[in-house]
């Protein structure tokens, strides 16, 4: 390899940062996704089946310990698990978060996983869209915020994971 050859794949190495995403999620509150909960070592006392969820593809479940476990360095308010009722497998997380929380998160996983995209709407979603995981923020009123991290493998439709 030439001088020049040698010169220009170093330069062009440097430049390559690896892409920030969704995708380095790797779990929050002891589970990952696609942990099948039946396997997951005392599920049932850390985690309460919500009342009145009428989801017909996923279960949910919320944390029953207070605090909820800090998401990114940031307090959560309530911290809920959503689990496929087929196949009793971890499919998302949903976070609620109030006040100055709500701009910290998006702050935090900008710098974690990239500036978000602007998804708009009435809620003022945004989103950070890996290929393996999805997240978003959704605004809960003048005070409130939703985080949502899912797999993004999961058909919420038919409750099965889909084919890649």
């Amino acid at each position: 390899m030439t001088q020049l050859a040698v010169s220009a794949a170093l330069t062009t190495s440097s430049i390559a940062a690896p892409t920030k995403s969704a995708d380095s999620f790797d779990g929050y509150a002891g589970l990952q996704l696609r942990n099948a909960i039946t396997k997951v070592k005392d599920f049932d006392k850390k985690w309460k089946l919500v009342a009145g969820d009428t989801d017909t593809k996923s279960t949910h479940y919320i944390f029953q310990a207070s605090p909820s476990p800090a998401f990114h360095g940031v307090k959560v308010d309530k911290l809920v698990v959503l689990v496929s009722k087929r196949m009793q497998i971890v499919v998302g997380f949903a976070l609620s978060l109030v006040g100055d929380r709500c701009v910290a998160i998006k702050k935090a996983l900008d710098a974690e996983w990239g500036p978000a995209m602007d998804i708009g709407g009435k809620n003022h979603e945004v989103e950070w869209e890996g290929k393996r995981v999805d997240a978003s923020v959704e605004l809960d009123g003048p005070n409130a915020c939703f985080v949502f991290v899912t797999d993004r493998g999961w058909n919420d439709e038919t409750d099965e994971l889909k084919n890649r």
